[in-house]
């Protein structure tokens, strides 16, 4: 097989912290160990190595994408040759100007000799009669963004089909967009970070002591509307038989749980366990002693959740919640216990069942690993590249 060039375009790479940042860095060696030429910009990032890192040509730009790193950027890209492919992973956020940064979708729009990919991980602000005005300016803004990039893009990938429907009416039918879902971030492997072999500690020291208490995990960001989702969840869960521990993953995971805890009666806040850890084997050992992952979204599951395919690639029954974004597969596949919309209090009870049926969760777990291994793996997604550049 012929090798490929990739020029891959980003707004966050590791060791920057971000989904968006795993997900490029474990694209980007899995394209090289592919035996493709794989280069890399990204804003600059404190301790990012550049130039030549295991077979990946990093190049840390001036700024973020403001107009000087944008005329540099446009010199360098069209200079690349026109077998190379632009991989663009497009979150409007991520580019700067509070999310409008026109200039930039402008100057990805220009032709020149090498093809441009899309991957939209996120389109737009939506509109509606509650949104502020503010906001509807700024999702006027980014649709006009989304215009221009989609002008000369020889391919479109979405992470959501919501995504694709959404853009289909300004894409020709020549341009269908492909559905290219995020696998999960996690490595499997020996966790060596010394806080969380303190946690593993800890939790196994409780499971010795009270053999038959369960542990109910939730890994993923602790941003405002899932805080207070599980700010009512958490406390029903821990009341209720068979009384688990709860650990908390990920950043922001301390805080909350430094939060949550006065509101608790002091027996079940010490069973509130957190770990502010990094993804790799340190998270998937702490999922691991984990019986059900507990997984709210606010606009509900989705392709593009890979806090939620970490759960199922490690073999775990997963609760989480219906949302505006979610597409039929969830409850088609019977992978997952899924409740309604804003229903803290639905997913506690489910969460709590399931405790009380350790068949019900085996089989679960194995029919989301089945799930996620055909439609969601780093396999899966590189087989759509590939597919895609043949």
């Amino acid at each position: 097989m012929t090798a490929r060039r990739w020029a891959v375009i980003t707004g966050e790479y590791p060791p920057q912290r971000g989904g968006v940042a795993d997900h490029c860095g474990i694209l980007a060696s899995l394209l090289a160990s592919e035996g493709d030429h794989v280069e890399v910009w990204a804003p600059p990032h404190p301790g990012r190595q550049v130039g030549d890192i295991s077979g990946i040509r990093i190049h840390d730009l001036p700024a973020r994408y403001n107009l000087a790193t944008l005329r540099l950027l446009h010199r360098q890209l069209a200079a690349l040759s026109e077998d190379t492919i632009i991989l663009l992973h497009y979150v409007p956020q991520m580019y700067g100007w509070r999310g409008m940064n026109v200039a930039f979708c402008w100057l990805m729009a220009l032709r020149r000799p090498a093809k441009l990919w899309i991957m939209f991980h996120e389109l737009y602000m939506p509109f509606g009669w509650r949104v502020p005005l503010k906001h509807q300016l700024l999702g006027l803004v980014q649709r006009l963004m989304v215009v221009l990039l989609l002008r000369s893009s020889a391919k479109v990938l979405v992470t959501i089909p919501r995504w694709g429907s959404l853009l289909q009416r300004w894409t020709p039918q020549t341009l269908r967009p492909v559905l290219a879902p995020i696998p999960s971030n996690i490595i499997q492997g020996v966790p060596q970070d010394p806080q969380v072999l303190a946690v593993l500690d800890s939790l196994r020291a409780r499971l010795e002591i009270v053999p038959e208490s369960p542990i109910v995990g939730h890994f993923g960001s602790f941003g405002a509307a899932i805080a207070k989702f599980l700010s009512l969840s958490i406390p029903v869960v821990l009341a209720s038989p068979p009384y688990p521990a709860m650990l908390l993953i990920g950043y922001g995971a301390a805080d909350f749980a430094a939060t949550l805890k006065p509101s608790l009666p002091p027996r079940n806040a010490a069973r509130v366990y957190s770990i502010d850890a990094a993804p790799g084997a340190d998270i998937a050992a702490l999922i691991g002693l984990c019986q059900v992952m507990m997984q709210p979204y606010p606009d509900g599951v989705t392709t593009r959740r890979s806090t939620m395919m970490a759960c199922l690639s490690l073999n775990k029954a997963v609760v989480t919640n219906l949302g505006p974004l979610s597409d039929p597969l969830w409850a088609e596949s019977r992978a997952t216990r899924l409740v309604p919309p804003n229903a803290p209090v639905a997913m506690a009870r489910a969460v709590s069942k399931l405790l009380l049926d350790g068949k019900t969760c085996s089989e679960l777990g194995e029919i989301g690993l089945e799930l996620y291994m055909s439609n969601f793996s780093w396999d899966h997604l590189i087989g759509i590249y590939s597919e895609l550049a043949s």
